[in-house]
């Protein structure tokens, strides 16, 4: 589970193998369920924002990692899906100017994927 930077924005995912967008609504003071992210075929591992709260990573134990976006309807879409060799344990974004994210499969082995002109995922381990 993570909240968002003012509080209003909530996503929760794990054993369910989906992933739910829920809004705070300060008049009625309470959680609205807003969307479904239905990607995975596992186990949700690792929630993240990046910086802003316009990109959300997720990864799973169905071996993916997901990107997703959110639009100018404040609606949640799928940017990039990749499939990993091993399963994906935690997932984070960087805090640099250029979209980098950092996944943790193996127990004392990372790697960091920076995005080159919005469409390549480069991987280097960094560990």
């Amino acid at each position: 589970m993570i909240v968002g930077q003012n509080n209003d924005v909530l996503i929760t995912g794990g054993d369910e193998y989906n992933i739910s967008s829920w809004k705070y609504k300060e008049n009625q003071m309470n959680w609205i369920f807003t969307q479904s992210l239905k990607q995975n075929t596992s186990k949700i591992n690792s929630l993240c924002f990046n910086q802003n709260d316009s990109l959300l990573a997720t990864c799973s134990n169905d071996f993916t990692f997901c990107i997703w976006q959110l639009d100018q309807n404040l609606k949640w879409n799928l940017a990039h899906i990749q499939v990993q060799k091993q399963r994906v344990n935690t997932i984070c974004f960087m805090k640099t100017s250029q979209i980098g994210i950092i996944l943790s499969q193996y127990k004392y082995q990372c790697k960091h994927l920076a995005q080159v002109l919005q469409r390549d995922w480069i991987s280097h381990s960094i560990i």
